[in-house]
Order: structure tokens, then C-alpha cells, then sequence
């Protein structure tokens, strides 16, 4: 906060999506870097719940996006509407000249994603997107192994994510992948230093007696880094036995030992480290510690580090040309699964 009678230089943000949102509503109650001055929601209830936690006045709070932005001077718009809106008020975020922080995935295709990014340019605006897995303790940690040399020269990733969320719907295909699939592609790359794949196979399915069909409740990736390494993702809403946290279960191969990561933010996080010791006839396995984390604090970290970026120019971790390089990977997927190869 500002010291008393000093003026309040702390960045202006508009929320947009009161659902997710609300988690970036708490995060900036308790921010030195930023204040909400304004917030949008289609539903009166939500809205109405907002402004009695948060004690947002009632011309702060607005039924639509556009209206947000018309009524209210600010510096950022946080975007955590459904995922078919991202690319429709990201841009319309940047048009209005402010800085745009967006809940993953940014947008579901490659046109909307090129588009974004012109407009970015065109603004002179920075565009970032929430992959806040990236901040949980336990992959922080793996990273921070990996590129340190601890596994040595990579061989294999696997992710396996197992979940029971019959009929999920979000508004699009490939309901997996882009639910939740962005999050694991994301850690693929971020714990690896991944920048682009070739992508090997890509299938995708549901449950023969649901329904809702033809949205992708499964799916199962593999592809090859640019260093000979491969990777392998098999994630599920279709479980009711060997399920994992949000995270999925994350398996890293060295050529001098594994590493194996999993559970959540606040809950459990894990992280094993296996070492090669094949000459002893056994592995050595040390359990890292890992102390958990508020998901709050996460989105406190990532929401004031944007607006610090913001404001000095300076590096964000998941600012748009990052992001590119995690969705090109999902597009690619995505046209093998749309053409049926």
C-alpha cells in the first residue's frame, strides 16, 4: 500500500470474469503493486457477490467487457472470461490501450493467436496469459535441477494426467487439451527449456457411451525436441481409478537419473529424485522437500510481477511470445487430431 497521504502509484486493473476472477480480486486486496478499479461479469449475482467481498462500488462494476473499459481509466485488463471470449476481449483490452493479462488458454486457435499478437504490436501494449503451474514449489524446484545438471542430458518426459469430469464443457473441441492439456505442455516446456517440437502422434477420443462425443475428453501426444529427447502426454476427464492432482504426474529421464513431480500448489506437492546407481544393483531415491504454497500467493506473484513488467519494461515469464511457443505445440496437435491422422 501507499504511504499515507503519498498518491497511490499502484497499477489500475480491470477483472473481467468474476468466477475465476475472484482469486485475482483477493490476490490484489493484499498487492503492493496494484488495485482493482473496475470488474465485469454477464451474471447480477456474481457481480453483486463481488462488490460485498471486495467492497467495489456499484459504478465499478459493469455487465460487459466494453462497458468495463469505456467507464473506467486503468492500466491493465485481466481477462478470466469463458475461453471462447479470450480473444475477443484481449483484443478489445488492447484497442482500449491497456496492458492484457489473460487466464490460459489464451485463445483456441492459431488465426485468434496471430491476431493478438498484431494487435499487441499495433498498441504498443504487453499481452501475458496465466500459466500458474509454472510457480508451483515442486516444478520450481525439478527446473531448477534440471537446467543444473542434476538429471543430466534429457532422454524422456512423460506426463500422465488422470481426472473424472464427465461431460466437460467449455465451449469447444478438444476439451482436454485445452483445459487442461495447455497447463502440461507449458510445464513440458518450462522445466525443459522446450522452444518448439516435432510432434510424432496425436490421437484423441471419448468414452463410447457418453453422450457428449466428439469433444475430446482423452487425447495422447508424443513428439521430439530439437536435441533428440522425446516427450509422451496422456491426459483423461474420463478416470474413476489412478487419478493424479491437477498437475498430472510428471516423469523427467536423465542419463544420470529421474525425476518425479506431481500433486498441487497447496496440497501435497512432491518431488522425487532418482539417481543411477545401476553398479550397486539398485537406484537411490531421495524424496525433495517441498513446502507447499497459498494458490493465492501464486496469484498474487504473477498478477503484481505483469504490472511490475509492465511498468519497467522489463521481462514477464509468460508474456505473449512465450505463450506463442506453448500453443504452436497444442495447434500442431490439434490440426493432426482435425485432419484424423
Amino acid at each position: 500500500m501507499s504511504a499515507p497521504g503519498a498518491p497511490d502509484v499502484r497499477a489500475r486493473v480491470i477483472v473481467a470474469g468474476l468466477r475465476r476472477g475472484a482469486s485475482f480480486l483477493n490476490a490484489a486486496a493484499h498487492s503492493n503493486a496494484v488495485r482493482v478499479v473496475g470488474a465485469a461479469d454477464t451474471d447480477a449475482t456474481t457481480r453483486n457477490a463481488a462488490a460485498g467481498q471486495h467492497g467495489l462500488s456499484g459504478d465499478a462494476l459493469h455487465a460487459d467487457v466494453p462497458a468495463a473499459l469505456k467507464a473506467t481509466p486503468a492500466d491493465i485488463l485481466l481477462v478470466a472470461t469463458p475461453t471462447r471470449l479470450h480473444a475477443e476481449h484481449v483484443i478489445a483490452g488492447l484497442r482500449a490501450g491497456l496492458h492484457v493479462l489473460c487466464e490460459k488458454p489464451l485463445t483456441t486457435d492459431r488465426e485468434s493467436a496471430l491476431r493478438i499478437r498484431a494487435e499487441s504490436q499495433r498498441a504498443g501494449r504487453r499481452v501475458a496469459v496465466v500459466q500458474n503451474m509454472r510457480a508451483w514449489p515442486q516444478f520450481r524446484k525439478a527446473r531448477e535441477m534440471i537446467l543444473g545438471g542434476v538429471i543430466g542430458r534429457l532422454s524422456h518426459v512423460h506426463i500422465l494426467f488422470r481426472r473424472w469430469r464427465p461431460g466437460q464443457r467449455l465451449g469447444h473441441r478438444h476439451v482436454e487439451l485445452l483445459n487442461h492439456g495447455v497447463h502440461h505442455m507449458d510445464l513440458l516446456r518450462s522445466l525443459t527449456g522446450l522452444a518448439g517440437a516435432e510432434l510424432l502422434h496425436a490421437t484423441e477420443w471419448d468414452p463410447p457411451w457418453w453422450q457428449d462425443a466428439a469433444c475430446g475428453h482423452c487425447v495422447s501426444l508424443a513428439g521430439r525436441a530439437p536435441e533428440g529427447w522425446t516427450f509422451a502426454y496422456d491426459g483423461s476427464y474420463a478416470e474413476t481409478g489412478c487419478l493424479t492432482g491437477q498437475s498430472g504426474h510428471v516423469h523427467i529421464v536423465g542419463e544420470r537419473g529421474a525425476l518425479d513431480a506431481g500433486g498441487s500448489a497447496d496440497h501435497e506437492p512432491s518431488l522425487r529424485l532418482t539417481t543411477n546407481a545401476r553398479a550397486r544393483g539398485s537406484d537411490l531415491a531421495e524424496d525433495i522437500a517441498i513446502p507447499p504454497r497459498d494458490p493465492r500467493d501464486i496469484d498474487r506473484e504473477i498478477l503484481d510481477g505483469f504490472a511490475r513488467a509492465c511498468a519497467s519494461g522489463g521481462p514477464f515469464e509468460t508474456d505473449l511470445d512465450d505463450n506463442l511457443l506453448t500453443l504452436g505445440i497444442l495447434f500442431d496437435a490439434m490440426d493432426r487430431l482435425d485432419a484424423g491422422r
